[in-house]
């Protein structure tokens, strides 16, 4: 996929009207639009904490500068559409050259192709499958912003304490109800659907060379993966940076409301399930074709070793040295094979994930057992 058509295709999205409007070619031009944008929502919820005179809020108040959810989410947005942009791009490199367990073939143009004309219909919303998905996505983050507006009206009754862009604050309430349509209703939709996007159509790549020649492993490969990280490293590359900004967005969230509740429990508990379930999604046509290669090459290597075996029996080799030699190989090539795992990076993303998000679940235990050493900790981080 050509580098200056990604912010053509992102640009389908409302989300992402600016690129549309100046007709955004680069993609450095796109990132640094999307930069602008960000730019002005922060100008904004200062000017309107200003006018609010909400910076500091007396008592147990959170002013804006005391309150670091709405910078993580600043910063959320950066991080999301920066890692979206270069997953688009190393995917659609990943499955145009020969990488690790794809074989260099004339597979090249017809992938570049397929990817591109499936990822183009599906943010265009020409399939059914697509515009119900963006669709679900969309009432999803409706339902978040409508929740999250009503708590804003009642701060006492719901965390007992007033903020700068509750509803007594109308400046600050009205420019995050702003930035919160824009985040929860047209950019975060906008992004997961990007997303499901790269995995249906790295479920169709995988669809046309998974019973041909073009995808064999490498038991001997250096990622243990039998070649298939690279195949990987485009999602991840887009999971990793997203969960961790999210599980900043978890622990301010914590700092505000001044103790480890619900919400963050429930914030960690998402992001966990979500990135696990996008990885695992992405890896379901991938482990199918591990599952049938890693059949293939063993039963070669029986073949191979039988056939030995058989010209040894019969007297026919010319030496056995030769004959051990080969079944050595053979042999550690069945080990190789047998211990590739057939969910590879499986353990790394459970890991990363785990510990991103478990620093909550941490915090929460801890609150059980020294509730004022955290209640401590959390007054330390908000200067309270």
């Amino acid at each position: 996929m050509a580098k200056a058509t990604t912010p053509n295709l992102l640009a389908s999205y409302h989300a992402f009207v600016l690129a549309r409007v100046l007709r955004i070619e680069s993609v450095e031009t796109f990132l640094a639009a999307n930069t602008v944008v960000a730019g002005l929502f922060l100008l904004l919820f200062l000017i309107g904490s200003s006018v609010d005179e909400s910076f500091f809020l007396p008592g147990d108040g959170v002013g804006l500068l005391e309150h670091p959810a709405i910078f993580s989410f600043i910063l959320m947005q950066l991080v999301s559409v920066r890692v979206t942009v270069g997953g688009i791009e190393s995917f659609s490199s990943a499955v145009d050259t020969e990488t690790g367990c794809l074989k260099k073939t004339d597979r090249e143009s017809r992938a570049a192709k397929l990817v591109e004309s499936h990822i183009r219909n599906f943010v265009e919303l020409k399939t059914p499958v697509a515009v119900a998905l963006f669709t679900l996505f969309s009432v999803v983050g409706f339902i978040c912003f409508a929740w999250n507006s009503f708590q804003n009206q009642r701060p006492q009754e719901f965390l007992g304490f007033d903020y700068w862009d509750s509803i007594h604050y109308p400046f600050g309430y009205w420019s995050t109800r702003a930035y919160k349509v824009y985040l929860w209703i047209f950019l975060g939709p906008a992004l997961v659907h990007v997303w499901v996007a790269i995995i249906t159509a790295f479920w169709r790549v995988m669809g046309k060379v998974r019973d041909s020649e073009e995808f064999r492993l490498q038991p001997f490969h250096e990622d243990n993966c039998g070649g298939a990280s690279g195949l990987l490293t485009p999602f991840t590359g887009i999971i990793y940076p997203v969960l961790l900004a999210g599980a900043l967005g978890t622990l301010s969230a914590a700092a505000v409301h001044r103790e480890i509740d619900a919400t963050p429990l429930i914030g960690a508990t998402l992001l966990f399930l979500i990135s696990i379930g996008l990885f695992l999604g992405y890896c379901l046509p991938l482990r199918r074709a591990i599952i049938e290669s890693k059949s293939r090459l063993l039963a070669t290597i029986a073949n191979r070793q039988e056939n030995l075996f058989q010209k040894v029996v019969d007297g026919n080799m010319v030496t056995m040295s030769k004959a051990e030699y080969e079944l050595a190989v053979l042999d550690k090539g069945k080990k190789a094979l047998v211990d590739l795992p057939t969910w590879p990076m499986l353990r790394s993303m459970l890991k990363f994930a785990g510990v991103v998000t478990g620093s909550q679940y941490a915090a929460f235990v801890a609150k059980m057992i020294a509730p004022g050493f955290v209640a401590k900790l959390l007054s330390f981080f908000i200067g309270r």
